[in-house]
């Protein structure tokens, strides 16, 4: 019996190591939402696109506390696919405790990693990986049919 629980000690113990690293992280959170804003921890936006306010929410992720702390920012985007308009962003934002891929809906504002940009999605888009979800616009027909290249300023309300 002895033998048989000295060969099972260093089992449970490497099981309980292994186990023990599929624990997710905690993500780091964004500042509380502005009173402004109507979901609880989100923090409310404005876009201007090419002249038209659009409202919006940013999420709690560190990703998106990075880009608010950057803002007011305007963004040079430029259609991609008929399906988000997409801008790169001058620093690259934090991906502390964002997820490695992700798939974004009509209304997502995201972020796409590996090219450092700002993504703002106006049809559904499959997974992908580097896409970071980071909030919601309320009216996507702002950023449809842009056949050439617009300013996107984003800003506190």
């Amino acid at each position: 019996m002895n033998h048989r629980r000295a060969m099972a000690l260093p089992a449970v113990a490497f099981l309980a190591v292994a186990l023990g690293g599929c624990a997710s992280e905690p993500r780091e959170t964004a500042p509380e939402a502005s009173p402004s804003g109507p979901t609880a921890g989100r923090t409310s936006i404005v876009l201007d696109i090419d002249g038209v306010q659009v409202a919006g929410e940013l999420d709690r992720s560190a990703t998106a506390a990075s880009l608010i702390s950057a803002l007011p920012l305007t963004v040079t985007m430029r259609d991609y696919a008929g399906q988000e308009l997409i801008g790169k962003l001058p620093e690259a934002l934090s991906l502390d405790g964002a997820p490695k891929a992700s798939a974004a809906k009509a209304l997502t504002i995201g972020y796409y990693a590996p090219q450092q940009s700002l993504v703002l999605y106006h049809a559904d888009v499959g997974s992908f990986a580097g896409i970071v979800p980071i909030g919601n616009l309320t009216d996507a027909a702002a950023v449809t049919g842009h056949p050439r290249e617009v300013a996107v300023t984003i800003r506190l309300p």
